[in-house]
């Protein structure tokens, strides 16, 4: 009788030994199947940011060109900005660079 209860209790030790690694295995998966959409997440977010940096750093090269500065600087000066007669003169210089 005590040698059956001790097979016993040592198969069902042996059977919740096995569920528990077979749940740690189950969780495990789970958690790197997770991170890796996670992983993939950011790896997005990481290639819109490096746009978004190089679109401003081509903001920052056009506001610190000389001539963008040298415009600001003679409306600031007393001269008032009519968008008409800046993009009248931006047209005509189009006009002449296409000849």
């Amino acid at each position: 009788m005590l040698l059956l209860k001790r097979t016993s209790f040592l198969f069902l030790s042996i059977y919740v030994v096995i569920f528990g690694l077979a749940l740690l295995r189950v969780h495990l998966r789970i958690q790197t199947t997770l991170i890796g959409y996670e992983i993939g997440r950011l790896k997005n977010r990481e290639a819109v940011m490096l746009e978004q940096r190089s679109r401003l750093q081509v903001d920052i090269a056009k506001l610190t060109n000389k001539n963008h500065l040298q415009t600001i600087v003679d409306n600031e000066s007393g001269e008032k900005h009519d968008p008409l007669k800046s993009l009248a003169s931006r047209l005509s210089e189009s006009e002449t660079r296409s000849f």
